[in-house]
């Protein structure tokens, strides 16, 4: 990417966020005379898509189900046409209104929002565009299309079109070079965890996990709800966390990961709840989504999740050791075989995290020539409408 094309990224950032605050700054001299209007602390963050073994995998379909929401709005543009800043806003909107809305983060470039949901208003605004193409199942009667093309100065893209296409299938290359090696990361961590499975004591491990309910005394034997979302991404940045149930549980079990063990014994228990029918949301692997990381009981309003963090596991005061539940003579005659695997596998995720960078660098470019060819103020007239169908009733 040429310095010019940085820099003229670079200005539209600020611009973006210079525009953001001036307009939080008229939300809240309008909502509590000037005070300042910040995401509340039961703001729920997640991802609602994830770059996996098996390529990009969506789950837009289960978090903004149109048959379970009033309105949702679908937003079409290209890069750098300010989806991300238009849902932000609206969210801090919602947020000095005194309502919670849920931000789901582009599991690519995780500082970027995918959408928005606030369900005390049943409605959702969402990024409709590749590669979580969305289109209306009920138009008109639930979802509206809000298309952001009108807004481009299409003379000058047309000028810069082998430019678009050249940095477009950049893009595309590089997304499936990492994939590639995804895919093949994955395939390395099953061979960890088989083996390490043959010294894993599943009978005991199950017993564990049944003490755990009979503690928490949860209610069984009917129809809980289940729902799938995503707090780990593997994107443009390396591997992100977002510690949203962590912070919103009373209780949090931490659980050590060793060849992938943890993430066995959660996607077990997991399993085991289920099948008692209890409420609970399931938090995937991000590479592999037969594998879960994060497992939240609603009713007993406890967290167990995988943490690799070795400062936290020793901080923890409920920590499920997860080597307790193996035999520490087979793990060790298979250490040095353990231990290769395990770089290979390191390498693998470095090199897919390498192609991601160069798609975020690609996807920069792409961002700053549209930038520079649209019109931000009809944008922003697009937002406006939103905000008047969503709080007609308390603007």
């Amino acid at each position: 990417m040429s310095f010019a094309r940085i820099a003229a990224y670079n200005a539209l950032k600020i611009k973006q966020k210079e525009t953001t605050s001036r307009f939080s700054s008229r939300i809240c001299e309008e909502n509590d005379g000037g005070k300042a209007a910040h995401m509340r602390n039961g703001i729920r963050e997640f991802f609602a898509a994830a770059n996996t073994e098996e390529g990009f995998y969506s789950i837009f379909e289960s978090v903004f189900p149109p048959s379970a929401l009033d309105k949702i709005f679908i937003i079409k543009g290209g890069p750098g046409t300010g989806k991300s800043t238009l849902m932000r806003q609206i969210a801090e909107y919602a947020c000095g209104r005194g309502y919670s809305p849920e931000l789901y983060y582009c599991s690519s470039d995780t500082s970027s929002l995918d959408g928005i949901v606030i369900p005390e208003r049943s409605c959702a605004v969402i990024d409709g565009t590749a590669p979580h193409m969305t289109d209306p199942k009920y138009p008109g009667a639930c979802e509206t299309i809000i298309s952001l093309y009108g807004a481009f100065d299409i003379a000058a893209l047309r000028k810069r079109r082998g430019e678009i296409i050249g940095l477009a299938t950049e893009n595309s290359e590089l997304y499936h070079a990492a994939y590639r090696f995804l895919s093949a990361a994955g395939r390395v961590h099953r061979e960890i965890e088989e083996s390490a499975l043959s010294a894993y004591n599943g009978e005991k491990a199950a017993g564990a996990q049944r003490r755990l309910l009979r503690a928490m005394k949860l209610p069984t034997g009917k129809a809980g709800r289940s729902e799938v979302r995503y707090v780990d991404a593997i994107g443009t940045s390396g591997n992100v966390h977002l510690p949203t149930l962590e912070k919103a549980a009373g209780t949090v079990y931490t659980v050590s990961d060793k060849y992938g063990l943890g993430g066995y014994f959660l996607t077990s228990f997991c399993e085991l709840c289920e099948s008692f029918g209890i409420s609970l949301v399931k938090c995937p692997s991000p590479l592999r989504r037969d594998r879960t990381e994060s497992l939240y009981l609603k009713e007993a309003d406890t967290l167990f999740y995988i943490c690799r963090d070795e400062e936290k596991l020793k901080a923890s005061d409920r920590n499920i050791n997860i080597l307790r539940f193996a035999d520490k003579g087979r793990l060790s005659a298979m250490r040095r075989k353990l231990k290769f695997s395990g770089r290979c596998y390191d390498c693998l995720i470095r090199a897919a995290e390498e192609n991601l960078a160069g798609v975020r660098r690609a996807h920069a470019a792409l961002e700053a020539i549209y930038s520079e060819n649209i019109d931000f103020s009809a944008v922003e007239l697009q937002r406006d409408a939103i905000l008047r169908d969503i709080f007609a009733d308390n603007m």
